[in-house]
Formats: structure tokens, C-alpha cells, sequence
């Protein structure tokens, strides 16, 4: 767990730095494509390289964290922005209250690695609707 927190710190030390190279756009479809690989080798490892992989995972979680809350801030009026971050904590708390009971109830059906793997593949459908849905 320390060497796992280590590398988000060490990741997220460099996350402007990636981001301003990368651009706006493209940092989303950094964050999508990183989040899925490193769920779906989360699914198919062995427990010694779980460290590594959940480093990987919290720093793209944290990444994408920083490009909202970055991108909320040069987007809004100064007098929309606290309420629209706001929101945003709200309805990501509100998220994970109705889905992670869920999420527990299909692994106690399934498997842990099952999820995992069908919240990867949700991530790359949510992924192309989106962008699908951007480019119309």
C-alpha cells in the first residue's frame, strides 16, 4: 500500500506537466484509455503486481480529479463556479452511494475480477458515446 501511494505521489507530481504537453482533449482520452488498461490488467494478474497496478489506477483517478476541477475553473464565471463544483462533488458522492451497493451485490453473484472487467468495458462504451455524442 506504501509503494502504491508513492507512485500516485510521484505520477501526480507530474500530472500539470503531462497535461499541458498532452492538451485538454486528449488528457480525457489519456485518463479513459489509462483507466481501462490498468483495470483490465488489475482483472488478469497475479497479487504481487496489484501495488503497481492500483498506483497506476489512483493516478489516473487523481489526474482526472485535476482536470475537472482545472477545467471547471477556466470554463465558469466566477459566480457559477462554486456551485457547479459543488454539484459535482454532490453527484459523484451520490454515485458512489447507489452504485458501489451494487457493484457489491453483482460481485457476491459473480466474481471480483468479473466486475472489474465490466466496469472496464462500461468505462470504453461510456468513453465512445461521449465522444460520439462531442464530435455531433
Amino acid at each position: 500500500a506504501g509503494f502504491a501511494a508513492g507512485l500516485q505521489a510521484v505520477l501526480t507530481s507530474f500530472s500539470h506537466t503531462l497535461e499541458k504537453f498532452i492538451g485538454e482533449k486528449k488528457s480525457f482520452i489519456f485518463v479513459l484509455i489509462g483507466l481501462v488498461v490498468t483495470l483490465l490488467f488489475i482483472q488478469h494478474t497475479a497479487s504481487y503486481f496489484l501495488a503497481l497496478l492500483f498506483g497506476f489506477f489512483w493516478f489516473f483517478i487523481t489526474f482526472k480529479i485535476l482536470l475537472v476541477e482545472t477545467y471547471l475553473n477556466l470554463h465558469l464565471r466566477k459566480g457559477n463556479r462554486a456551485t457547479v463544483l459543488s454539484i459535482h462533488s454532490m453527484a459523484s458522492s451520490l454515485a458512489g452511494i447507489i452504485f458501489l451497493p451494487i457493484i457489491g451485490l453483482v460481485i457476491d453473484f459473480t466474481s471480483l475480477p468479473f466486475v472489474i472487467g465490466l466496469l472496464a468495458y462500461s468505462l470504453v462504451l461510456g468513453g465512445i458515446i461521449l465522444l460520439w455524442k462531442h464530435n455531433d
